[in-house]
Protein backbone atom coordinates (compact mmCIF):
# COMPACT_ATOMS: atom_id res chain seq x y z
CA UNK A 1 0.00 0.00 0.00
CA UNK A 2 1.05 3.56 -0.68
CA UNK A 3 1.78 5.86 2.21
CA UNK A 4 -0.48 8.92 2.64
CA UNK A 5 2.40 11.17 1.66
CA UNK A 6 2.78 9.31 -1.64
CA UNK A 7 -0.96 9.61 -2.32
CA UNK A 8 -0.76 13.34 -1.62
CA UNK A 9 2.26 13.67 -3.91
CA UNK A 10 0.51 11.83 -6.75
CA UNK A 11 -2.66 13.86 -6.26
CA UNK A 12 -0.66 17.08 -6.31
CA UNK A 13 1.10 16.07 -9.52
CA UNK A 14 -2.15 15.18 -11.26
CA UNK A 15 -3.81 18.38 -10.06
CA UNK A 16 -0.91 20.45 -11.38
CA UNK A 17 -0.94 18.61 -14.70
CA UNK A 18 -4.69 19.13 -14.97
CA UNK A 19 -4.30 22.84 -14.32
CA UNK A 20 -1.65 23.03 -17.03
CA UNK A 21 -3.92 21.18 -19.48
CA UNK A 22 -6.85 23.50 -18.76
CA UNK A 23 -4.75 26.64 -19.20
CA UNK A 24 -3.19 25.30 -22.40
CA UNK A 25 -6.62 24.39 -23.78
CA UNK A 26 -7.91 27.94 -23.19
CA UNK A 27 -5.01 29.67 -24.97
CA UNK A 28 -5.74 29.77 -28.69
CA UNK A 29 -2.19 29.99 -29.98
CA UNK A 30 -0.59 27.52 -27.60
CA UNK A 31 -3.49 25.11 -27.99
CA UNK A 32 -2.98 25.16 -31.74
CA UNK A 33 0.77 24.78 -31.35
CA UNK A 34 0.30 21.76 -29.09
CA UNK A 35 -1.99 20.07 -31.62
CA UNK A 36 0.37 20.84 -34.49
CA UNK A 37 3.35 19.60 -32.52
CA UNK A 38 1.55 16.36 -31.65
CA UNK A 39 0.73 15.73 -35.32
CA UNK A 40 4.32 16.55 -36.30
CA UNK A 41 5.63 14.13 -33.68
CA UNK A 42 3.16 11.42 -34.71
CA UNK A 43 3.99 11.51 -38.42
CA UNK A 44 7.72 11.73 -37.74
CA UNK A 45 7.60 8.69 -35.45
CA UNK A 46 5.49 6.75 -37.98
CA UNK A 47 8.22 6.65 -40.60
CA UNK A 48 11.17 6.68 -38.22
CA UNK A 49 9.90 3.43 -36.71
CA UNK A 50 10.51 1.58 -39.99
CA UNK A 51 13.59 3.53 -41.13
CA UNK A 52 16.01 0.67 -40.50
CA UNK A 53 13.97 -1.59 -42.80
CA UNK A 54 13.66 1.22 -45.34
CA UNK A 55 17.44 1.56 -45.47
CA UNK A 56 17.90 -2.17 -45.98
CA UNK A 57 15.03 -3.03 -48.33
CA UNK A 58 14.32 0.19 -50.24
CA UNK A 59 17.77 1.79 -50.43
CA UNK A 60 19.47 -1.65 -50.48
CA UNK A 61 22.27 -0.52 -48.21
CA UNK A 62 24.26 -2.55 -45.65
CA UNK A 63 23.48 -2.29 -41.96
CA UNK A 64 26.34 0.15 -41.31
CA UNK A 65 24.67 2.67 -43.61
CA UNK A 66 21.79 3.05 -41.15
CA UNK A 67 24.13 4.51 -38.56
CA UNK A 68 25.75 6.77 -41.13
CA UNK A 69 22.37 8.11 -42.25
CA UNK A 70 21.39 8.75 -38.64
CA UNK A 71 24.63 10.70 -38.22
CA UNK A 72 23.79 12.80 -41.28
CA UNK A 73 20.38 13.46 -39.79
CA UNK A 74 21.96 14.47 -36.49
CA UNK A 75 24.09 17.06 -38.29
CA UNK A 76 20.89 18.54 -39.71
CA UNK A 77 19.39 18.65 -36.23
CA UNK A 78 22.41 20.48 -34.85
CA UNK A 79 22.25 22.97 -37.71
CA UNK A 80 18.56 23.58 -37.01
CA UNK A 81 19.23 24.23 -33.35
CA UNK A 82 21.99 26.71 -34.19
CA UNK A 83 19.94 28.51 -36.87
CA UNK A 84 16.66 28.68 -34.92
CA UNK A 85 17.31 31.90 -33.00
CA UNK A 86 18.54 33.79 -36.06
CA UNK A 87 15.66 32.61 -38.26
CA UNK A 88 13.14 33.45 -35.54
CA UNK A 89 14.52 36.96 -35.25
CA UNK A 90 14.54 37.48 -39.01
CA UNK A 91 11.26 35.79 -39.98
CA UNK A 92 9.18 35.75 -36.81
CA UNK A 93 8.12 32.64 -34.86
CA UNK A 94 5.02 31.83 -36.93
CA UNK A 95 6.94 31.82 -40.21
CA UNK A 96 9.66 29.62 -38.75
CA UNK A 97 7.15 27.13 -37.36
CA UNK A 98 5.39 26.92 -40.72
CA UNK A 99 8.74 26.59 -42.50
CA UNK A 100 9.60 23.63 -40.29
CA UNK A 101 6.31 21.90 -41.14
CA UNK A 102 6.71 22.46 -44.88
CA UNK A 103 10.36 21.34 -44.82
CA UNK A 104 9.48 18.18 -42.89
CA UNK A 105 6.72 17.36 -45.38
CA UNK A 106 9.08 17.92 -48.31
CA UNK A 107 11.68 15.65 -46.71
CA UNK A 108 9.07 12.91 -46.31
CA UNK A 109 8.15 13.23 -49.97
CA UNK A 110 11.78 12.76 -51.02
CA UNK A 111 12.14 9.73 -48.75
CA UNK A 112 8.94 8.28 -50.20
CA UNK A 113 10.04 8.43 -53.83
CA UNK A 114 13.83 8.13 -53.89
CA UNK A 115 16.05 5.10 -54.10
CA UNK A 116 19.24 7.17 -53.97
CA UNK A 117 21.18 7.08 -50.69
CA UNK A 118 22.47 10.64 -51.16
CA UNK A 119 18.96 12.01 -51.62
CA UNK A 120 17.72 10.03 -48.62
CA UNK A 121 20.58 11.35 -46.49
CA UNK A 122 19.83 14.93 -47.53
CA UNK A 123 16.15 14.41 -46.75
CA UNK A 124 16.98 13.05 -43.29
CA UNK A 125 19.17 16.08 -42.63
CA UNK A 126 16.36 18.42 -43.69
CA UNK A 127 13.85 16.53 -41.57
CA UNK A 128 16.06 16.76 -38.48
CA UNK A 129 16.73 20.43 -39.24
CA UNK A 130 12.98 21.07 -39.38
CA UNK A 131 12.29 19.17 -36.17
CA UNK A 132 15.00 21.10 -34.33
CA UNK A 133 13.58 24.39 -35.60
CA UNK A 134 10.14 23.43 -34.34
CA UNK A 135 11.41 22.35 -30.94
CA UNK A 136 13.50 25.45 -30.27
CA UNK A 137 11.04 28.05 -31.54
CA UNK A 138 7.94 26.42 -30.05
CA UNK A 139 9.65 26.10 -26.67
CA UNK A 140 10.68 29.77 -26.71
CA UNK A 141 7.21 30.88 -27.74
CA UNK A 142 5.54 28.70 -25.12
CA UNK A 143 7.75 30.07 -22.37
CA UNK A 144 7.14 33.64 -23.52
CA UNK A 145 3.36 33.32 -23.59
CA UNK A 146 2.95 31.29 -20.39
CA UNK A 147 2.76 33.04 -16.99
CA UNK A 148 5.79 32.38 -14.81
CA UNK A 149 3.80 30.60 -12.11
CA UNK A 150 2.37 28.12 -14.66
CA UNK A 151 5.56 27.35 -16.60
CA UNK A 152 6.14 23.89 -15.15
CA UNK A 153 2.51 22.80 -15.35
CA UNK A 154 1.96 23.99 -18.90
CA UNK A 155 5.27 22.54 -20.05
CA UNK A 156 4.34 19.21 -18.46
CA UNK A 157 0.97 19.17 -20.22
CA UNK A 158 2.50 20.18 -23.55
CA UNK A 159 5.28 17.61 -23.41
CA UNK A 160 2.91 14.86 -22.30
CA UNK A 161 0.82 15.45 -25.41
CA UNK A 162 3.81 15.49 -27.76
CA UNK A 163 5.67 12.59 -26.19
CA UNK A 164 2.47 10.56 -25.98
CA UNK A 165 1.85 10.96 -29.70
CA UNK A 166 5.22 9.50 -30.69
CA UNK A 167 4.59 5.87 -29.64
CA UNK A 168 1.14 6.04 -31.22
CA UNK A 169 2.76 7.20 -34.45
CA UNK A 170 5.30 4.39 -34.27
CA UNK A 171 2.52 1.81 -33.87
CA UNK A 172 0.60 3.30 -36.78
CA UNK A 173 3.71 3.41 -38.95
CA UNK A 174 4.54 -0.22 -38.26
CA UNK A 175 0.99 -1.37 -38.98
CA UNK A 176 0.75 0.67 -42.19
CA UNK A 177 4.12 -0.58 -43.42
CA UNK A 178 3.13 -4.15 -42.68
CA UNK A 179 -0.02 -3.91 -44.78
CA UNK A 180 0.88 -1.39 -47.50
CA UNK A 181 4.67 -1.49 -47.80
CA UNK A 182 7.63 0.43 -46.44
CA UNK A 183 6.95 3.57 -48.46
CA UNK A 184 3.40 3.91 -47.13
CA UNK A 185 4.21 5.63 -43.81
CA UNK A 186 6.04 8.36 -45.73
CA UNK A 187 3.31 8.78 -48.35
CA UNK A 188 0.45 8.82 -45.86
CA UNK A 189 2.27 11.33 -43.69
CA UNK A 190 2.63 13.87 -46.51
CA UNK A 191 -1.07 14.96 -46.65
CA UNK A 192 -1.09 15.07 -42.85
CA UNK A 193 1.89 17.43 -42.86
CA UNK A 194 0.33 19.52 -45.64
CA UNK A 195 -2.92 19.87 -43.70
CA UNK A 196 -0.93 20.66 -40.56
CA UNK A 197 0.91 23.47 -42.34
CA UNK A 198 -2.34 24.94 -43.68
CA UNK A 199 -4.02 24.73 -40.28
CA UNK A 200 -0.93 26.22 -38.67
CA UNK A 201 -1.00 29.18 -41.00
CA UNK A 202 -4.55 29.93 -39.91
CA UNK A 203 -4.31 29.06 -36.21
CA UNK A 204 -0.97 30.65 -35.36
CA UNK A 205 -1.74 34.07 -36.80
CA UNK A 206 -0.68 36.79 -34.41
CA UNK A 207 2.49 35.05 -33.24
CA UNK A 208 4.62 37.91 -34.48
CA UNK A 209 6.87 40.05 -32.36
CA UNK A 210 3.98 41.90 -30.82
CA UNK A 211 2.07 38.75 -29.92
CA UNK A 212 4.99 37.48 -27.87
CA UNK A 213 4.46 40.25 -25.32
CA UNK A 214 0.69 40.14 -25.32
CA UNK A 215 -0.85 36.65 -25.42
CA UNK A 216 -4.09 36.21 -27.32
CA UNK A 217 -6.54 34.17 -25.33
CA UNK A 218 -9.41 32.12 -26.71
Amino acid sequence: MFAPAEHAKDAGFLAGLGEGVRWLARHRQLRAMAVLGALFSLTDAAWFAILVLYVERVLHLPAVAYGLLLAVGAVGGLAGGVAAARLRQRMGPTAVLLLSLVAAGAAQLVLAVTRQPAAAGAALAVSSFAFALWNVVSMTLRQTLTPTELQGRVTGAYRTLLMGSAPIGALIGGAVAGHLGLRAPFLLGIPVMAATAVFGGLALRGNGSGAEKKPIEA
